[in-house]
Parts: structure tokens; C-alpha cells; sequence
């Protein structure tokens, strides 16, 4: 079913659809001389199938409403941004017909809790690498303290029986705050690094014995990733049975009854 079909200043044809996501008619396919369909879901990543309005500006861009927020995308130049209630809209449910662009270039979507309007032109970006910090460090479920905060730490012991670890951490820009992403590598235990998306916290049980570097790394919430992160070294000590002065008690007692 079409619910909306949009003409852009290149005579392409947007068609937004239930169920079928966004499809494009361009009159002469780039590869060839005739025209033909383009479907666009996984490979601009649509947060729904259903994509109620579109409305273009004047950068080619175009802006679409649908069951999961609004998203902007630019076909030319392979760009697109989705946006949700996180960033101010009325919520992530729009309504089917319910948008319209004015003189002054203003868009404007409809939803189930109200009314959305922005100026497509001045929707910026941030560019500034956030900042991050570790919030929280517990072992076996209980928050840590220590003699110097969180961010002065170099290094963390952890004790034998210290068999669950915890951190939380935080990238410092608070624009949307709930749209910053996160990603994690404990260095000596995992190859690459584990995205977490928007999660931030992340907890490791029965660390083996051993000497590990725990790495973060944050975004904004326009994707701008702090590139060098934090790093804290993490040193498990052996259980007594396995430390160095246990084995040199071992050689010792096997050495006496080798005398005896």
C-alpha cells in the first residue's frame, strides 16, 4: 500500500509504503538507459516499514516520517540520520498524510502526541568528540571506592575472591544524551572491540588470573566517536595456592622429602 509519493528536482519519484519501507522510480537508471525501482530498508537501516510522509528541502535531502521517528536521508551523497523521542519529537508514531513544507522552508509531521517543525537548514551536527569518564566501578555487585577519583586511576587490583567486576562510564555531551553510543575491549581477553550501542556499563565474572587493559570509547549522539577513549590496567592476583611464594613452599617441602 503507497502512502506517500514524492518528486524531487531530479523527476526521481520517492514512494514511502506499509510494509515495503521506501522505494525510489528514477527515470534513467545510472547503469543504463531505462528506468527502474530502488528499495532502500536494511541498507539505510529504516528504524520501520512503514513510512507515512516524505518532504524534501533545499539540499536534497529528504525527510520522512514513520512508526519509528523521522529520518533524514540524502541518496547522492549515501547520508542518512534517523531522529526519535530522545531528540525532542513528539514521540516515534506519526500519522499517514500528516506533513507539510511552507514558504520559509519550514517541515512540519504530525504524530499521535502532536506536532513536530523544524528548519531543515539549521539541523547541525555536533562535531566535538565527547569527553568520557568512568562512573562506576564494583566488585560482587557493591560500588568501589578509592583513595583518588575514578578518572586519576592508572591501575586496579582485583583479589581472588573478587570474582565479579563491574564498570559504568559516560561520554560527556549532553545534547541527547540518551543516543550516545558506546564500544569496549578488555585487551588480554577479547580480539576486538564489542559494541554496546547505547548501553553503558558493562560487567566481567571469574577474570582468569592475569594482567588485562580495560578500553572504552564513546559518542555524541550525531555518531562523533572519542577516538583514544580511557584505558585502566587490571591486574588479577593468583588465589594463595598459585602465587609465587605457595610454589616456593612447594619446591621446598619436595625437596626435604627428597632428603629425608
Amino acid at each position: 500500500m503507497i502512502y506517500t509519493i514524492h518528486e524531487d528536482s531530479k523527476a526521481r519519484l520517492w514512494i514511502g509504503t506499509q510494509g515495503g519501507g521506501l522505494n525510489m522510480w528514477e527515470p534513467v537508471d545510472r547503469k543504463s538507459s531505462v528506468g527502474r525501482f530502488h528499495h532502500f530498508q536494511s541498507n539505510i537501516d529504516l528504524p520501520s516499514s512503514n513510512v507515512y510522509a516524505i518532504q524534501g528541502d533545499e539540499l536534497e535531502n529528504l525527510w520522512m516520517s514513520t512508526t519509528g521517528g523521522i529520518t533524514r536521508f540524502n541518496y547522492d551523497r549515501s547520508d542518512y540520520k534517523h531522529y526519535t523521542a530522545k531528540d525532542g519529537l513528539q514521540g516515534n508514531d506519526f500519522n499517514f498524510g500528516a506533513s507539510f513544507r511552507d514558504r520559509q522552508g519550514r517541515i512540519y509531521f504530525g504524530g499521535v502526541n502532536g506536532l513536530n517543525a523544524f528548519y531543515p537548514d539549521r539541523m547541525r551536527d555536533s562535531e566535538i568528540e565527547p569527553l568520557l569518564a568512568i562512573t562506576r566501578i564494583s566488585k560482587v555487585n557493591e560500588q568501589v571506592w578509592f583513595d583518588k577519583p575514578y578518572r586519576e586511576m592508572k591501575e586496579l587490583e582485583l583479589e581472588p575472591d573478587d570474582y565479579m567486576l563491574g564498570f559504568q562510564f559516560a561520554a560527556l555531551d549532553f545534547n541527547a544524551p540518551a543516543n550516545n553510543q558506546y564500544r569496549y575491549q578488555m585487551v588480554g581477553l577479547d580480539k576486538n572491540w564489542i559494541d554496546l550501542g547505547n548501553k553503558n556499563t558493562v560487567d566481567f565474572t571469574n577474570l582468569p588470573t592475569g594482567q588485562y587493559v580495560f578500553r572504552v570509547q564513546g559518542s555524541n549522539a550525531d555518531g562523533v566517536w572519542n577516538r583514544h577513549g580511557l584505558a585502566l590496567n587490571v591486574i588479577v592476583k593468583p588465589p594463595f595456592y598459585l602465587s609465587w611464594w605457595a610454589f616456593f613452599a612447594y619446591i621446598a617441602t619436595f625437596l626435604m622429602l627428597v632428603l629425608f
